[in-house]
């Protein structure tokens, strides 16, 4: 029996989150027996020798290692993100409890090179990149004039900064900037960021708060946008940046932690700094025409490769 363990997907609408549906939607697929257990049933299950557990690395600083030694079950963690990435304080922590997982699944080359340079995992890791997908409505010509800034609220986003900046200067009367993401992770930091708003009254005409949007229709909105901000201080994957860059967006990033791996995709603008993105926004913002990709491969064999990736990171424990 595979066990998945993971937050609900419905809880917060991330990155993350839809990667951790897609790995369940191809377990489907392949007819595997597996569950979907909460964290809640998770700490009160009884695992047998053969079972496969793979666990979230969000639930990471508060798993108890009495429990994960006794657990009978194969143990592979899910690296999305670790805490060690965004802060060392616990770094060497950290480094002793990724050894008692048996096998580790993570997002990007990026993020093994860190498990493997900084954290010294000394056990198999297994790349599975998030599949891309892509809206139906590619290659229709459509007005593309919106600006996007896609995000969860939360400090690593840099909104703030974002917004503090931007507040110094003069901006067009024609630009709005649409600002969708998850609130609920961090309500302290989105108040604050409204505070930031309400402190400077000129950029109400300019930033559009949207809140949380369905994937599919954030997939349709990226073939009306001209050009999407990232302005996080760190991503270990980047799905909005991916995203975008497949739907032929221009995209203005930082360009941290995974994010400049992906320009490569499509076109994207790397900044030096929070400065330079309003710069180069403001730039664009007046240009009519914006470089566009399409990509030749159909989104039905995309998901075939990301089905056997899958396939191969647990086919292993299952059989090993």
């Amino acid at each position: 029996m595979i066990y998945f363990v993971a937050p609900p997907a419905d809880v917060h609408v991330s990155g993350g989150s839809l990667f951790n549906g897609q790995i369940l939607r191809a377990l489907q697929q392949v007819r595997y027996t597996y569950q979907y257990v909460s964290v809640q049933r998770w700490e009160q299950r009884t695992f047998d020798p053969g079972d496969v557990i793979i666990i979230d690395s969000i639930y990471l600083p508060a798993l108890d290692e009495m429990f994960m030694d006794s657990m009978l079950a194969q143990k592979v963690l899910l690296v999305h993100l670790l805490p060690s990435m965004l802060s060392q304080d616990d770094a060497d922590s950290e480094k002793y409890f990724l050894k008692k997982f048996n096998r580790l699944i993570v997002n990007s080359k990026f993020t093994k090179d860190y498990c493997v340079q900084k954290m010294g995992f000394p056990g198999k890791i297994d790349i599975l990149e998030p599949y891309i997908e892509r809206s139906p409505y590619i290659g229709l010509e459509t007005v593309r004039n919106k600006i996007l800034l896609v995000a969860t609220w939360q400090p690593v986003k840099q909104i703030d900064l974002f917004l503090l900046l931007l507040a110094k200067h003069t901006l067009p009367p024609d630009l709005v900037i649409d600002i969708y993401g998850d609130a609920s992770i961090n309500q302290d930091y989105f108040q604050y960021c409204l505070a930031i708003l309400e402190r400077f009254p000129e950029l109400k005409d300019h930033i559009k708060i949207h809140g949380v949007i369905d994937h599919k229709d954030l997939l349709r909105l990226y073939h009306q946008t001209k050009m999407l901000l990232d302005t996080s201080s760190f991503e270990s994957y980047g799905m909005a940046v991916a995203e975008a860059l497949a739907a032929g967006v221009m995209v203005i990033t930082l360009g941290k932690g995974n994010i400049k791996n992906l320009l490569s995709l499509g076109s994207g603008i790397l900044c030096q700094n929070m400065d330079e993105i309003i710069h180069y926004m403001l730039i664009i913002h007046d240009q009519e025409l914006i470089p566009r990709l399409n990509s030749n491969s159909s989104s039905e064999a995309r998901w075939q490769k990301f089905i056997e990736q899958v396939k191969l990171a647990v086919e292993y424990q299952l059989n090993g």
